[in-house]
């Protein structure tokens, strides 16, 4: 990944309200002062998929973000 990349946690828990839900991996990028999260799939590829990374990511940026952090999210799929 690079050594830029700083481990958070995996079955990372984040809170939407009274529910809870676990990011699959989480890293902090050290340049980009930004957290990158990782939903993995063993399945192809669905839309829905796409929604739930974006849910967490929002989720990540109510919730875990700090002040000086400068990137509400970014979004990779593969």
């Amino acid at each position: 990944m690079g050594r830029d990349f700083l481990y958070v946690g995996e079955e990372y828990k984040v809170q939407d309200g009274n529910s809870a839900f676990y990011i699959d991996l989480l890293f902090y990028h050290s340049v980009l002062q930004c957290l990158v999260a990782f939903e993995l799939k063993s399945d192809k590829f669905k839309p829905e998929h796409l929604d739930q990374i974006i849910f967490y990511l929002e989720a990540l940026d109510r919730n875990e973000k700090k002040r000086e952090q400068k990137f509400k999210y970014r979004n990779f799929t593969l």
